[in-house]
């Protein structure tokens, strides 16, 4: 999409200005069907990250909550509430770990101590940082200067 993008740019800069006008609407719904498959493939990561870091929780509390305390977190949460903490905890392990031993009513002091233990995770660390769409901008850019340059043309 990206380089027929391009390609309509690169054949805009050698057509008629009444030729050119054409272009935008074209190279508008390209730049539309980008962003919706950059949303797309954001959300599929983001998905994608979540079920590893639930993953990992459920590992982790496996750990912990050994034997008889497992057996009634098993029984008691659901993947679904499972989620609802980890949105609510940021995916914090160390939160959403309290929480579901809150859940399950257990009190063990080896327990409680082990979930204390865990580091507190910063945010930043569990999603990473904003999507990388540098390719996208730098397009963009380029297509707003060019723009910019074709509207001080034609009014000469």
């Amino acid at each position: 999409m990206k380089d027929k993008w391009k390609k309509l740019y690169e054949e805009g800069k050698e057509k008629d200005k009444y030729e050119r006008r054409a272009l935008p609407r074209q190279m508008n719904r390209i730049e539309g069907d980008i962003a919706k498959k950059d949303l797309e493939l954001a959300k599929i990561d983001l998905g994608i990250r979540s079920v590893d870091k639930m993953d990992s929780i459920l590992s982790k509390g496996k750990e912990i909550f050994k034997g008889e305390f497992w057996n009634k977190i098993e029984g008691t949460l659901t993947s679904e509430k499972l989620m609802d903490i980890m949105v609510v905890e940021n995916s914090n392990e160390k939160r959403v770990l309290t929480k579901v031993g809150e859940i399950a009513k257990v009190s063990d002091k080896h327990v409680l101590d082990a979930i204390d233990r865990l580091p507190d995770e910063d945010v930043e660390a569990v999603w990473g940082k904003a999507i990388e769409t540098e390719e996208l901008d730098e397009i963009l850019d380029k297509k707003i200067e060019a723009q910019k340059k074709s509207l001080e043309i034609e009014r000469f």
